[in-house]
């Protein structure tokens, strides 16, 4: 009857309410950090996934960089290098390259005109 009593107690009730809460508490502390762990783990395996990707197309450019006809072909095209038996051909975006702009009238044509060829000879 005493062990009865003691755990009738106001006291106790009290006590075992705090003691749940705050395990419940605990336990939702607990179920959030697996939460942001689990999305943190599949936002790193995304990441590894796009590294090894990543890798994998660095050693492709890499065993193609061995490559003499790569080589070469780069050397022809990047460097304009031409072989010794072949010619070349200069091909010019306009008939006449050497024309000069016509006088500036201050007409809205000829001033894009100039503008359309500055920013050609830029991007050659």
């Amino acid at each position: 009857m005493a062990v009865r009593g003691k755990l009738a107690s106001k006291w106790t009730t009290v006590l075992l309410v705090l003691i749940f809460g705050w395990l419940f508490l605990q336990a939702g502390k607990l179920w959030y950090r697996t939460q942001y762990i689990d999305a943190e783990l599949a936002r790193l395996q995304d990441r590894a996934y796009q590294i090894e990707r990543d890798i994998e197309r660095q050693e492709q450019l890499a065993a193609q960089a061995l490559d003499p006809r790569w080589l070469e072909h780069q050397a022809r095209v990047r460097l304009n290098y031409k072989l010794p038996n072949e010619g070349v051909a200069v091909v010019y975006r306009e008939e006449n390259p050497d024309t000069i702009a016509p006088a500036a009238s201050g007409s809205a044509e000829a001033e894009s005109s100039l503008w359309r060829r500055l920013w050609d000879r830029l991007w050659e």
